[in-house]
């Protein structure tokens, strides 16, 4: 009897340190895949201060230099410049922001920030280049989902720092924002654990808190789950998406919409939809579907023609937005701002 369960106990211990060592060579698999990225100083060391509201937040009157490489290889460099509202800076902004012209404020991550390009060739930039009319804010951050566009304008935050009236929101959207909304293990487990949390509760929109504190067990698991080399390998993300999460994020898009339209006299919100680079495991039909019913005007590029040597920050280590593909989505911007305006002309 001893014998046999000495047996037993010794072969559980074989089989775990078999399934051990297979985990540790998934995570060294997993290392491989993206390579050894590193950016020299690091933007999302230095550039970043903590927020109570947000996670984090971008550093004020920033003026970073910062040279990106994966495998030794140099990807980019650029300098990043904040205001001193922590915004990235628009050099085409003519003048002082007053009270009597348009305003065109981005909101969204580092695709609205404009990772891995300089401060004149960012989306804004360009877009005000083309409009001169307008006065620009980018108040793009790397890593934000629609949670933080959504609690900016709840707390007042968007109006207090706008001077005008009167303008029109941009919001980009990316298949990544549904992940950060949801609030998946890739997410929490890395750069969005102190995240803004919402939900639906019977249907309706409530600001639950914060995905560390108010979601307590669920982040035990993950960050336990995130530790295996299988889960970082295979990239497995959870909670498995449901038609309840993207409704989640339609409808904090769509209460931004309401507030960022109650919050100023004349205003005009869009959401942009970016070309996507390869394949991704989910799509954002549904959202967009449920934003069109709820009247909220989207662009929707997805199906635009994309060349990744000439659309990407780098065809393979960085698929940000080229400066050549910030252009072309600010060139469409205005074609749909000057079509709404002729319209409503006629009408």
């Amino acid at each position: 009897m001893l014998k046999n369960f000495a047996a037993l106990v010794f072969g559980l211990g074989m089989a775990l340190l078999v399934i051990w060592g297979i985990d540790r060579a998934f995570s060294y698999l997993a290392a491989q895949q993206t390579g050894d990225v590193v950016r020299e100083p690091d933007i999302y060391g230095m550039g970043f201060i903590d927020s109570p509201h947000y996670g984090y937040q971008l550093r004020p009157n920033l003026d970073l230099t910062t040279t990106k490489s994966v495998n030794g290889t140099p990807i980019y460099t650029v300098t990043y410049t904040t205001d001193e509202q922590g915004r990235r800076v628009v050099p085409a902004n003519v003048d002082e922001e007053q009270a009597s012209r348009p305003f065109a404020a981005f909101f969204g991550c580092s695709f609205t920030f404009g990772e891995g390009v300089e401060n004149e060739e960012t989306l804004p930039n360009q877009f005000i280049q083309m409009n001169p009319r307008y006065h620009g804010y980018n108040f793009g951050c790397p890593g934000y989902g629609p949670q933080h566009m959504l609690m900016a304008l709840e707390k007042g935050e968007v109006r207090e720092t706008i001077t005008e009236s009167h303008g029109v929101a941009i919001y980009s959207l990316i298949p990544h924002h549904v992940n950060r909304a949801v609030g998946r293990i890739g997410v929490v487990t890395r750069w969005g654990k102190r995240f803004p949390y919402y939900r639906l509760e019977n249907g309706d929109l409530v600001h639950a808190g914060y995905f560390h504190t108010d979601r307590p067990w669920t982040q035990r698991v993950y960050e336990l789950l995130s530790r295996s080399g299988i889960v970082q390998y295979y990239q497995i993300n959870l909670p498995i998406l449901r038609s309840y999460h993207y409704e989640l994020v339609a409808q904090m898009i769509v209460r931004a919409r309401d507030l960022f339209e109650a919050q100023f006299e004349t205003a005009e919100f869009i959401v942009l939809v970016y070309p996507q680079f390869g394949d991704w495991p989910f799509s954002l039909d549904s959202v967009i579907t449920r934003l069109n019913e709820e009247g909220v005007h989207v662009l929707d590029f997805r199906d635009m023609p994309i060349d990744q040597s000439l659309h990407a920050v780098h065809p393979e280590h960085d698929l940000h937005p080229s400066p050549a593909l910030y252009r072309e989505m600010a060139i469409r911007l205005t074609e749909a701002l000057q079509s709404n305006a002729s319209h409503e002309a006629k009408t």
